[in-house]
């Protein structure tokens, strides 16, 4: 049997075997651990194995995220707490020879090829990383005017880039003219590679590099482009903490002390459409995180306060979306994607109007 972390986004430290338990953690990665944790098994055909992470919560409400080919993802299921730690167990098929195990359903980059591949979508090069690794970008539309869609400016936030695709979806099927949509799947294109957490990284992280001079290059660039003076609005998607409270629901980031109209529009479509879809992650606008209020602060230097000085719209979205959610209200690919569409719809009622 191996245990291994050697793929785009793997992150484990194994601290012991002791028959099939198997005691592991996740790695600190450039001063950032947190919960994020994904690896691979191969050669455990026939086997029940426990993964137990000892004195720490670092499993979800409904286990580990299964995968066999790093794009489908199921929830396995048979979560534990073990000497005040999580653990999950998994049987292995006779003739399963590669599973991965995730934290959360990891968005890919190989998904992202996947997506433009079937859709005709040209991925092209938004910057180089600060490691010289090119930065995938696409666009829908042309124009002068731009609407900046960007996800993962925390690395292991892939419940983001769901949303971002199901975004994306919708907008090829209907965008107005003169309106170019640019879409950044990984701003911290560096960490997703590695496998980092990528919140909290020092000095600061990439949602923080919107203060004074920009350190990270994928920031400069979108500062460079919100700066032009052309920039309506931007979407930015990411995810909580690990679960409990707020954690478990999606919410926006209002942008205003007062009540916005496209805040009002965008949140009561988003509503009304996930509601009677059962296809989709429910957004009930219950949870909206009020401006002013904890971490959404209208001093701290992230993307959402930068576009929203410098915007057409004098708006900037902000998503959360919970790696897990709850037993009515579950994370799948097929659900955030869905509500990421509705999202759009939600948005185009505001832009078809320009």
């Amino acid at each position: 049997m191996e245990i291994t972390k050697n793929f785009s986004g793997g992150n484990i430290n194994v601290l012991a075997i002791d028959g099939d338990n198997i005691f592991i953690e996740r790695e600190v990665r450039e001063g950032t651990g947190y919960f994020y944790w994904a690896f691979c098994v191969t050669g455990a055909a026939g086997r029940t194995l426990r993964f137990r992470f000892p004195g720490h919560t670092r499993v979800g409400r409904f286990g580990a995220a299964v995968s066999h080919d790093l794009k489908s993802w199921q929830w396995g299921g048979n979560k534990e707490i073990i000497d005040g730690g999580d653990s999950f167990t998994y049987t292995f098929s006779s003739d399963e020879s590669c599973v991965f195990f995730a934290h959360d359903m990891v968005y890919s980059e190989a998904m992202l090829r996947d997506f433009a591949d079937k859709n005709g979508i040209v991925i092209e090069s938004f910057t180089k990383s600060n490691k010289d690794r090119s930065v995938p970008c696409f666009s829908i539309g042309d124009g002068e005017r731009l609407v900046i869609v960007t996800s993962r400016h925390h690395a292991c936030e892939s419940t983001g880039t769901y949303v971002l695709e199901g975004f994306a979806t919708e907008c090829l099927k209907k965008h107005p003219h003169r309106i170019k949509f640019l879409f950044i799947p990984f701003v911290d294109y560096d960490g997703v590679t590695e496998g980092h957490h990528g919140k909290g990284r020092a000095p600061y992280d990439h949602n923080r590099d919107y203060g004074d001079a920009p350190i990270y290059r994928e920031t400069a660039r979108i500062r460079e482009l919100v700066d032009g003076g052309n920039v309506l609005i931007n979407f930015d998607f990411h995810s909580p903490h690990h679960d409990s409270g707020i954690n478990d629901y999606p919410y926006l980031m209002k942008f205003s002390p007062d009540e916005n109209e496209i805040y009002s529009t965008i949140s009561g479509t988003l509503r009304e459409l996930t509601l009677n879809d059962e296809a989709s992650m429910t957004y009930t606008g219950l949870q909206d995180l009020p401006y002013g209020d904890q971490w959404n602060s209208p001093s701290t230097p992230n993307v959402k306060n930068y576009v929203l000085k410098r915007s057409l719209l004098n708006a900037s979205i902000t998503m959360e979306t919970p790696y897990f959610g709850l037993d009515d209200n579950m994370f799948t690919q097929e659900k955030a994607i869905n509500m990421g569409r509705h999202l759009y719809n939600a948005f185009y009622k505001i832009i078809k109007e320009l």
